[in-house]
Parts: C-alpha cells; sequence; structure tokens
C-alpha cells in the first residue's frame, strides 16, 4: 500500500512539475510574441496566455530531449533543478531589458 502511495505521489510531483514548465515558457512565448513579434508584423493577430502556452509545448516538440542515466547513489542535483526552474524567469528578465533599453 506504501508503495502505489509513493508512487501516485510520484506521479503527481511530476505532473505538477510539467504543468510549471509548461506554464513558465508558455508565459515567456506569450510576452515574445506580444513585445517582439506583434510591433514588426502588425498584421499577425493577438494570442491569449492559453494560446502561447500551447504554442510552447508545440514548439518543445522540435527540440532534443536529453536524459542521463540516473545512479541510484548518486545524490540529486538540487543546484541544477533550481536552474530549470528559474531559467525561464531569467530570460523573461533579459528579455525586458532589451526591450526597455533596446527598442
Amino acid at each position: 500500500m506504501e508503495a502505489l502511495i509513493g508512487i501516485l505521489l510520484l506521479f503527481g510531483v511530476v505532473a505538477l512539475l510539467i504543468a510549471y514548465n509548461a506554464f513558465a515558457w508558455g508565459t515567456v512565448v506569450f510576452y515574445f510574441y506580444t513585445w517582439f513579434i506583434l510591433p514588426i508584423f502588425i498584421n499577425l493577430p493577438y494570442i491569449s496566455l492559453k494560446e502561447a502556452i500551447g504554442l510552447g509545448l508545440f514548439i518543445s516538440l522540435f527540440k532534443p530531449h536529453t536524459y542521463k542515466k540516473v545512479d541510484k547513489e548518486a545524490e540529486t542535483d538540487w543546484g541544477i533543478i533550481g536552474v530549470n526552474m528559474l531559467m525561464p524567469w531569467i530570460v523573461l528578465l533579459l528579455a525586458y531589458f532589451i526591450k526597455q533599453t533596446l527598442l
């Protein structure tokens, strides 16, 4: 019974991480589209955040995914996990500074 609860908990955490990742990168796509694409191509339609999340998920299908073999004795590298969680917001912050200063 404990094993089943552990598996369900693991799937729940993975689902939450996937949802967070989709939302974070979808937000980046939404702002990039609004800040950089629409001013250049004024006839393009406006997209909502929901559509940007879908577009981000669609684009992610075409990038290579690499998986490294997990060693059971190795500890989790929380630094890499933290950087991956913060990366969309760092990219968005850099884009905001570019938008404000260069455009």
